[in-house]
Order: C-alpha cells, then structure tokens, then sequence
C-alpha cells in the first residue's frame, strides 16, 4: 500500500519538469545566452542522438528523459531562432503546467487515493456497529452491518434510558434509573443482553455525564446539581470507590466547555483531572496542568504543569452585551491503548505532546507537519494549488483525538469558533497523525465531526458527523467506515433529522 506523501515516478518525472521549466523561466536574456554559448559545442552531438532516443523512447522513456534533464538542457540549441525557442518553451510550460494540475486534481478527488483497493479479508472484527439515532421522538439503536454499513436483520432498539454508556469492548452496558427520587443503577451484558446487576446508588442526586472503563468495571459519574462532584463506582459491586470535588469556579458566562475534564485511563485503575481554568475571573489561557489520582482511594498520586499547552475559557467584555465574548481553548486529549502514554493535541494544532501516564513527565513533543507532495509544493510556488488558511479571528477551539489499536497513530477532530463574517460553528476536519514523525493527512475539511471511533482489530475507523449548509433544514448526518492508512471511505450512510450521533462497536 502506498502511502500518500510517496510520490510515483510519473509525479517525480512531472515535478523535475516544472522545476526545469521554472529554471529556464528565472534566466535573463543576458544570462540564457550565455548559457547558450557553452552548450554550443555540444549542439552538433546533441542532435545525433537525438533521433536514437526518439526512436527508441516511447511516452514514458521521453517523460524520464526530460525528467533527468537539466534546466539549461531544456532550452533549445543556439541554432534555432530565438522567437521559435520561446515559444516552444512557453508551449511545453503550459502543457506541463496543465499535465500537473490535472494530475493533482484527480487525486485529491480519488477516493483513498495512494492506497490499494480493500482486501476483503481485513474486515473488521465485529459483529455489528450501532448508530444511536437521537431524533424528537426518542432515540433508538440502529444495528448497521459493520463492513458495508446497510440496516442489520432486525428492528432498531430503544436503549433502556437517555442516560447510559457502554464499555469499549462492548461486554458492558451501564444506565441509570430515576424512582421515586431514588438513583438506580443497572449494569448489563452488552447492550442487548440481561442485566447483570441492579443497585441503588452510592450517590445523591441526578447524573450528567457517565464514562466507562474498557471492560465495564468501572464507571466514573458526574452529579448534574453539582458539577464539580465526581465519583468513581464499582460496577459489580455497586460500591463508591472514590469520590472528588474538584472545587472548579462556576464561570458566569455562556462557554461550550467545562472547566475540567475527568477521565479513567483504560483500565479503570486511575483518574486524571485536566484543569483547564480555576479562575472565574480569568482574562486569558493558562498552562495545562493535570492531576493524577488512585482511581481505588481516591490518593493524588501526581500532578504536572505543561506551560507549552495553552488552555483556558475566559470571558472579554465590549463597550455593550452585545460585543462582550467568551473565548476557550481545549486540547484533545487521548489515552494509549495500553494507557501508558497520554496524547494532549495542542489547541493551536500545531504540536502534540506525549506524556507517561504514571509520571506526568514529557515523553517527547512532536510537531506537526502537513505531508506535500513535490507537485503540490511546485503548484503552490505558482499560485494554482490553494493554500491552507489560518484561522486568525478564533474565539475559540475544542480538539479531542483518538489512539490507533496498534499506538502508532494518531486520529485527531475538532470545532472552532469565530467572531469573523463566517460567524458560527466550523469544523477542523478529520486529521490522521504519525506519531513517528509527525505527518499529517486531513479530510472532511470543515465537517464537524461528532465521534470517531477505529475498531478493536485496527482495520477499520468509523466517524459520524455532519457538514455544515446555509439550509434551514437540519443537514444530514453521515457515518463512514475508513481505511485506516489511505482514510480511503469503505462504505457511507446518512440520516436526514438526525440530532445526534453515537458509535459503539461488538466482538
């Protein structure tokens, strides 16, 4: 499988072309004469092998020719009549020029384009994928076969409560039940299968948010009367293991982010509390810092600052309401599949850190580099190839990144905010990492994506999300299954009224 910044010999023939003729292009009068002069001598056997080469070369071997040839070699022989000359060259320039761009076009159209067609054996591992489909009349379990995306035997499922989550490995499904006052929680087999165990809660008051380890075991709920209240519980016991009141100030402005983020590491074995902001008088970003704690006992084990993560939400005031501002600044954050290692994407995009779970120390920072190919870099020189835009009015951004099975990769997605004339919601597109040098590849520009979620045996990488219309009608959803080298789409669905999205896959 080729990867998509290796170049073919076409596209190494065709840039060494427009190299050539850009040379020629930037010699003077004075300075192409000269040259002229000294290939003079070389004129008389220029052209007796001339008609050898000809003969002997088909497009391909006249394509390699000139792909090894010098700029000075291009230019005609000083025989020929200086107008003639220029307009050959001018002809050849066009021609290549026009060549090039078509060349570029037609793999950024291609879909997984750099990649082989997909070998049918490397199907995910899965039995079935599950899109939540949240509409105004509840929301509902749609089985999609998980190699083609089409309708599962069967009718859609109505998931127990809106309130539930399931572990990545799919064994485990968590609710929770509101009676009578009372908080119950039911674990159950999967997301189909007979409940397992049913207990009152160790805990008062309503839940907001709910995150599941890996394999079930544990469940870290968020109290939605008081949201700094954390806890993490036992979910075959039904027992409180911890407990934290993160202390976070209540921010007296509207912000599309907490001022924390708590998350379990894989395994359940530890909680890590990301501080965005701990002032509510804030007036800008302030380092990352983040705290490590024994997700058992409840222990603060570590805590680090990273000055080089700018994160934070504030607010900016105007001469009226009406002017004032809230700004925010969140990393994405991702754990290793082995959870050793914990990924903070920069909200600036530029960078992603890589830190030792246990320690919180820096294992290495690796910059970010969009992959080029020679015939982009040469169509951008000239002004054809659009260049990427930087966002320079953002309020705001919210990244969140996802690991490959295997830890190699990286899969990064975000929104930003602008005050600009574009106004409103934008999607950062769909960013695929290499964590061994920093490459990048983007698709999806200016979807928004919603979840992306790679399948446990690493052959597949499902994303829902939508793109963004000036339609007064809600745009429609997709999910896609991705290749996960080439981002190549596999198979594609979409929903009309569809409010939101939720992938969770099945051995």
């Amino acid at each position: 499988m080729r990867e998509h910044n290796e170049l073919t010999a076409t596209e190494h023939a065709l840039g060494n072309m427009l190299r050539a003729s850009f040379a020629e292009l930037s010699l003077t009068p004075a300075q192409r004469q000269r040259h002229l002069e000294q290939l003079g001598q070389l004129d008389t056997a220029h052209r007796e092998t001339e008609s050898i080469n000809t003969s002997r070369a088909g497009g391909a071997g006249r394509i390699r020719d000139l792909a090894q040839a010098s700029p000075v070699s291009l230019a005609a022989s000083k025989s020929r009549p200086r107008f003639t000359r220029t307009l050959e060259g001018a002809a050849l320039i066009l021609i290549v020029l026009i060549f090039a761009a078509g060349a570029l076009l037609a793999r950024a159209l291609m879909p997984g384009r750099g990649s082989s067609s997909p070998n049918p054996a490397a199907a995910p591992a899965v039995s079935t994928v599950y899109a939540v489909q949240q509409t105004a009349a509840g929301a509902s379990l749609l089985p999609l076969d998980p190699i083609t995306l089409a309708d599962q035997p069967g009718s859609p499922l109505a998931p127990p409560t809106t309130n539930w989550a399931v572990s990545a490995d799919g064994s485990t499904m968590v609710t929770f039940d509101y009676v009578q006052g009372a908080t119950m929680i039911i674990v159950r087999d999967g997301f189909t299968g007979p409940v397992r165990s049913r207990f009152a809660a160790p805990i008062s008051a309503l839940i907001s948010s709910i995150e599941i380890n890996r394999d079930g075991s544990r469940v870290l709920v968020n109290r939605q009367l008081e949201p700094s209240q954390w806890a993490v519980i036992d979910t075959t016991s039904g027992k409180l293991l911890m407990s934290l009141d993160t202390q976070s100030p209540k921010l007296n402005f509207d912000t599309p982010m907490q001022a924390d983020s708590l998350q379990l590491n894989p395994d359940g074995t530890r909680l890590y509390r990301f501080v965005f902001t701990d002032r509510a008088d804030a007036t800008g970003t302030q380092p990352l810092r983040v705290i490590e704690y024994d997700a058992a006992t409840g222990k603060q084990l570590a805590s680090q600052t990273y000055t080089d993560i700018q994160v934070g939400s504030w607010h900016s005031h105007g001469t009226t309401e009406a002017d004032s501002v809230s700004h925010f600044q969140q990393p994405g954050i991702a754990f290793s599949p082995d959870g050793r290692e914990i990924a903070l994407v920069h909200p600036d995009g530029e960078a992603v850190t890589l830190i030792d779970a246990k320690t919180l120390t820096v294992a290495r920072t690796i910059t970010l580099s969009q992959a080029t190919s020679l015939l982009e870099w040469a169509l951008r020189r000239i002004g054809i190839a659009p260049q990427p835009a930087a966002a320079k009015m953002l309020d705001g951004v919210q990244r969140s990144a996802v690991f490959s099975p295997d830890g190699t990769t990286l899969f990064t997605w975000g929104n930003a905010m602008t005050t600009d004339t574009t106004g409103g919601l934008q999607g950062l597109g769909f960013t695929r990492v290499d964590l061994t040098n920093g490459t990048t590849r983007q698709i999806f520009p200016g979807a928004l994506i919603d979840q992306v979620q790679p399948s446990p045996d690493g052959t597949s990488i499902y994303v829902t999300g939508y793109r963004p219309t000036t339609s007064t009608l809600s745009p429609p959803h997709f999910v896609r299954r991705l290749d996960p080298q080439s981002l190549q789409t596999l198979a594609e669905r979409s929903w009309p009224d569809v409010y939101s999205f939720e992938l969770v896959t099945k051995r």
